[in-house]
């Protein structure tokens, strides 16, 4: 049944037939409430839609119908990096490391983690020079971040503070002129 579910869905999904492969899960959780196929694969669409509060909500039901279920702490886990929550990813990780030791795979996501907190605590410090007046330094602490990891909201800051050094370049350029 797993691999049915599995097939057809992953078809109606690649068709763009997203809502019919979402009612095709939902129907299977309805007629088997214990259905670890129906939580695991309505978790990977909406992982696939970015939707990642309702991939933890359907892997953390899954989760309490069987806790040692790899696949689904995997992609809970990877979830968590998403949405920024490195306590909870952390934790995950830590189980997944008890069941299957230090693989391939949760290596990657423990480093994904690492690169997560070091690009947050890197965009924090960038944000507190902004708030300081520090323009050229934010500037440039964004544009390395961004350069290892590009992010709409990194992107963003490097553009909101491009337009206000060049604003203040102009509004320089104006005072001088008006001055003369």
């Amino acid at each position: 049944m797993e691999s049915d579910l599995s097939h057809l869905v992953e078809t109606l999904f690649s068709n763009g037939k997203f809502q019919k492969a979402i009612s095709l899960c939902e129907e299977q959780i309805t007629r088997d409430p214990h259905s670890e196929p129906g939580y695991y694969t309505l978790a990977k669409l909406y992982f696939d839609l970015e939707k990642y509060d309702l991939v933890s909500h359907n892997c953390q039901k899954l989760l309490l119908i069987n806790p040692h279920h790899a696949p689904s702490l995997k992609l809970l886990c990877r979830a968590f990096i998403r949405l920024r929550h490195i306590e909870e990813a952390e934790t995950i990780l830590g189980q997944l490391k008890g069941l299957l030791g230090a693989d391939k795979e949760t290596t990657d996501l423990q480093r994904k983690c690492e690169v997560v907190k070091e690009n947050f605590f890197t965009e924090t410090y960038a944000d507190l020079l902004l708030s300081q007046g520090n323009l050229p330094k934010s500037f440039k602490i964004y544009k390395n971040a961004y350069s290892r990891k590009p992010t709409p909201t990194l992107l963003s800051k490097m553009q909101k503070v491009r337009e206000i050094l060049f604003l203040k370049k102009l509004s320089e350029k104006f005072s001088m002129s008006s001055a003369e």
